[in-house]
């Protein structure tokens, strides 16, 4: 009798306990909310169970007017745990019924300010399915729309998966398309607009087209990055390098040592005309460039309007000013490259360093000292060779700004 009183303490423990923690009970680990809440309110009638049915083995036990109170108080304890456990069932029953909703959702979402893509599916779908997975392992009833989502799980996440990576593709193909490309591309960019707007709009989770759109969406998607990757390629290692090599290359190449005046220009003129031949082929190498880039997008969008001669026209219209600057950066270093040898930096002024270009002869005829050539002649020497780097190179079209019949002539040497 006395242990059947210390479980009258027990019980009052259990209810304590119970008003304590009945709106956030200690979940066992891995345990979904629902399912977890259940399994304490289990476990907290599994205390008070046992040792009840233990002691309704002993008849005489039971009968004593001090059990009653304590039988009483035990059956209202046990009856507000099972209560608690149905409540749960029920509240999770009903909350699932907007699952079925969120499953006719579009499965993109877009934003309207960028259009940036994601992929529409309701976070909680998963959570609900987990609950599922628990309450039959506790033996409890799952709807039957539960049940068939249950049995899709696998395809559903994996369907996710596939449209999160495609939308991922999309927004990284996005950034790298800048203003250059925009053009060119716009037709490539109006399809995936168009697919994802199909997503958007018409297909949804309990779709039966779902995996061929997704399909439908990756394939173009790595189709077009394919392209893209060329037009890139082609562009970074034909244009961008030709160009670096434009504005690095310098028209003259002052002598360190001391030389005359003919062998000076002979060689700068020399030199100048190489030169110039030589950023002549780096631009005919960009002009090739950008009509083998065209010619490719071309062959990839035939019968599309969206791809027009304006596209066409903005890229070499883009690439154009981007040579002038080259070429221009090219002039500015040689001419930088003349004066700074003609007058020395300096540093060459401090230390006493100034090395001669030209040699020349000193005469004395009284009464004044002459030199041979006279310092005209020298300056008219620099001046020429200048003259020569800014009147040997003239830009012009390029042929897609002219008759088909007017002959390329991007750069010109002019002979004296």
């Amino acid at each position: 009798m006395e242990i059947f009183i210390n479980f009258s303490q027990d019980l009052d423990i259990v209810s304590e306990k119970y008003e304590l923690q009945k709106y956030e009970p200690p979940i066992p680990r891995n345990f979904p909310p629902v399912n977890g809440r259940i399994v304490w309110a289990r476990q907290m009638l599994k205390l008070i169970e046992i040792p009840m049915q233990k002691f309704q083995e002993n008849n005489a036990l039971m009968i004593t007017k001090e059990s009653k109170a304590i039988i009483r108080k035990y059956n209202k304890i046990a009856k507000v745990l099972m209560e608690y456990e149905i409540v749960l069932e029920r509240s999770w029953t009903q909350s699932v019924e907007n699952i079925y909703l969120s499953m006719q959702a579009p499965v993109i979402v877009c934003s309207e300010s960028n259009f940036d893509c994601f992929a529409n599916f309701d976070s909680s779908i998963s959570l609900v399915l987990r609950e599922a997975k628990f309450m039959k392992m506790l033996g409890l009833k799952v709807p039957r729309g539960i049940h068939e989502l249950m049995q899709r799980e696998s395809h559903l996440k994996i369907s996710l998966e596939k449209l999160q990576f495609a939308l991922c593709d999309y927004r990284s193909l996005k950034k790298m398309i800048t203003s250059i490309w925009s053009g060119i591309f716009h037709g490539h960019i109006t399809r995936i607009e168009n697919l994802l707007i199909r997503g958007k709009t018409e297909i949804r989770w309990t779709d039966l087209r779902l995996d061929s759109y997704i399909s439908s969406v990756q394939d173009y998607l790595n189709y077009f990055m394919a392209v893209f990757r060329k037009a890139k390629d082609i562009y970074e290692n034909r244009i961008m390098r030709n160009l670096k090599f434009i504005s690095t290359t310098q028209l003259v190449d002052m002598p360190k040592e001391i030389t005359s005046i003919t062998t000076f220009i002979t060689k700068q003129q020399v030199l100048i005309r190489e030169r110039v031949n030589f950023i002549d082929q780096r631009c005919l190498e960009i002009e090739v460039a950008i009509f083998d880039i065209l010619d490719m997008i071309r062959y990839t969008v035939q019968n599309d309007e969206a791809f027009t001669k304006k596209s066409e026209l903005q890229l070499f219209e883009d690439v154009w000013e981007m040579a002038y600057h080259a070429i221009l950066v090219c002039v500015k270093r040689s001419f930088h490259s003349l004066k700074t040898r003609i007058r020395g930096t300096l540093k060459d002024h401090v230390l006493g360093e100034m090395n001669p270009i030209f040699m020349v002869n000193l005469e004395l005829i009284p009464p004044r000292l002459q030199i041979t050539p006279d310092l005209w002649s020298l300056q008219q020497a620099v001046n020429r060779i200048a003259m020569q780097m800014l009147n040997s190179i003239k830009i012009s079209p390029w042929r897609i700004f002219l008759d088909k019949d007017t002959p390329r002539s991007v750069l010109v040497v002019l002979k004296e």
